[in-house]
């Protein structure tokens, strides 16, 4: 059985296991990444991504009329950064 108090602070009856959660330190490291991403991305490509077509997504099936809904998949040449 697991028991969680107001501290965040988790407790198991089998043994002493003690656990912190901690929301904002998540956040925080989650905002480190994001911003480590930004970083190398301007180091490989520093002005800006060189996007090529390279193929179509289908989205959504419209089996009554035959009109599916498609988006274009871009790459970039330099980083391999892939946008929908």
């Amino acid at each position: 059985m697991i028991n969680v108090n107001q501290m965040g602070v988790v407790q198991m009856q089998k043994g002493e296991i003690k656990m912190f959660i901690r929301r904002s330190k998540y956040e925080v490291e989650k905002l480190i990444a994001k911003q480590r991403i930004e970083t190398l991305e301007n180091i490989i490509c520093p002005n800006g991504h060189d996007y090529k077509k390279v193929g179509i997504k289908t989205v959504a099936y419209d089996t009554l009329f035959g009109n599916d809904l498609q988006e274009d998949v871009y790459v970039c040449s330099r980083c391999r950064k892939i946008k929908e």
